[in-house]
């Protein structure tokens, strides 16, 4: 990662970073509703290096760079918040995709 790279993937940190330190938690009954203006994050690399081979293949396989970014951006930052409500890296969530059950 290069130092433009290093730099947005910094500043994102510095920002996530102001949020408080404690693990997210829910409560009975309770439901937590984030919005992420993805266009707000100048550059997916910084977040890139959080997702898992299979989002990298999947990321790759758009066919257009606003598609895979918007994937990378979403993705990381799931991962983050994840992350939050787990207390652990967002590097080491591991989730199962499937069909929908009606």
């Amino acid at each position: 990662m290069d130092d433009t790279h290093m730099k947005e993937r910094e500043k994102l940190q510095l920002q996530w970073d102001k949020t408080d330190c404690r693990p997210f938690q829910l409560g009975k009954n309770k439901a937590h509703i984030f919005y992420c203006d993805l266009s707000s994050i100048s550059d997916s690399r910084c977040l890139k290096p959080l997702l898992s081979s299979r989002e990298i293949h999947k990321a790759n396989s758009f066919k257009t760079e606003f598609l895979r970014k918007n994937y990378i951006i979403s993705h990381g930052i799931l991962r983050l918040l994840l992350a939050k409500y787990k207390n652990d890296n967002p590097e080491n969530i591991h989730y199962v995709l499937g069909q929908n059950k009606t």
